[in-house]
């Protein structure tokens, strides 16, 4: 007897069943691993003679920009958000203080 053939109780002939595929998983080549970056990931991948690669290391990473002031304008405005939620929560002398500092600016 086929095994892909199951007996039938009327006497008829039976049906194939459908085969089923199997899906294969998701290839392993599109995984990447994350990379750390920074300085604990330098010292972790320099060798044990730090006197060679030190000054590398350190010229390797980018500076970071320099911290920018906010203009007076920002700043009043700053204070004037501030003033906004005292104001808001019925706090008046908290507010009137904030406007009073954003004025200044």
């Amino acid at each position: 007897m086929d095994s892909s053939k199951e007996p039938v109780a009327n006497g008829g002939e039976a049906q194939p069943q459908p085969q089923q595929q199997q899906q294969k998983p998701a290839a392993a080549s599109t995984f990447t691993v994350p990379v750390t970056n920074g300085a604990a990931a330098a010292a972790a991948a320099a060798p044990a003679d730090s006197s060679s690669s030190g000054n590398a290391e350190r010229e390797s990473v980018p500076t970071p920009p320099p911290h920018r002031s906010p203009s007076p304008a920002e700043e009043a405005e700053g204070y004037k958000n501030e003033g906004n939620k005292y104001f808001k929560v019925k706090d008046f002398n908290r507010a009137i203080e904030y406007y009073t500092k954003g004025e200044k600016q």
